[in-house]
C-alpha cells in the first residue's frame, strides 16, 4: 500500500530545513544537493518539490516570513491596548530570539541576493509591503491617525538595529542585549513623540 504523504508538509519541512542551512552558513550553501544532504533525503525528492533552484530560494524566503508573520498575528490577538500591541510586533520583528535571530540571518543573506534575481526582489518588495501595513493599522488603531512618517521611522528602527543584532554571533551577547535595549528605548521615544500612549 503507498504511503500517505502530506505533499504541502513535507514541502514547508524542505524549506524550513533550507532556510536553518542559509542562516547557518549563507546563501552559497542553499543548492538542492545541500538541501537533500540536510533534510536526509535524496536530492530527486527535493527536485519534486521545487523544479530549480531559485523555486527552492523563494519557498525558503517565504517561510521564514510567514513563520515571523504568524507570531506577530499571535500577539496582536493575546495583547490588549494598541500601543501594547504595536510595542510587541516591533519587538517581534527584532532578532532578539533564536527563531527571529535564525530569520535575520536569513534575510540578510537574501538581501544580497536581490541585485541579480526579480523574483527575490519582488517576493522582498511584496513582504515589506505587508510589514508596512500591518505597522499603519497598528499606529492608527494606538493615535487615531495613519502616520506613514511615524512607521517609516519605527521601520528605520527596526531594520538598522536589527541588521547590527543580527551581526552578533548570538542574540544573547552582551553587545546585542545593549543593541536591544536601545533599539527600544529609540522606538519609545518615536511613539512617544507621536503621542500613542499606553
Amino acid at each position: 500500500m503507498p504511503k500517505n504523504v502530506d505533499h504541502e508538509k513535507r514541502r514547508a519541512q524542505l524549506a524550513e530545513t533550507g532556510s536553518t542551512l542559509v542562516a547557518e552558513e549563507g546563501l552559497e550553501a542553499a543548492t538542492m544537493r545541500r538541501l537533500a544532504a540536510a533534510a536526509g533525503c535524496t536530492t530527486g525528492l527535493v527536485t519534486h518539490y521545487f523544479s530549480n533552484r531559485e523555486q527552492m530560494l523563494l519557498a525558503m524566503l517565504r517561510s521564514v516570513h510567514d513563520a515571523a508573520a504568524a507570531r506577530m498575528l499571535a500577539i496582536i490577538s493575546s495583547t490588549s491596548s494598541p500601543r501594547a500591541q504595536l510595542e510587541a510586533v516591533l519587538r517581534e520583528s527584532l532578532p532578539l530570539k533564536t527563531a527571529s535571530f535564525r530569520e535575520w540571518r536569513v534575510w540578510l543573506a537574501f538581501w544580497g541576493a536581490v541585485p541579480s534575481s526579480a523574483a527575490l526582489a519582488a517576493e522582498h518588495k511584496l513582504r515589506y509591503a505587508e510589514w508596512r501595513q500591518l505597522l499603519l493599522v497598528l499606529v492608527k488603531n494606538a493615535c487615531g491617525a495613519e502616520e506613514q512618517t511615524v512607521v517609516t521611522r519605527l521601520m528605520a528602527l527596526v531594520d538598522g538595529f536589527g541588521l547590527q543584532i543580527a551581526m552578533c554571533t548570538s542574540p544573547r551577547t552582551a553587545e546585542a542585549r545593549v543593541l536591544h535595549e536601545e533599539c527600544l528605548l529609540a522606538l519609545g521615544e518615536v511613539l512617544d513623540a507621536a503621542g500613542i500612549a499606553d
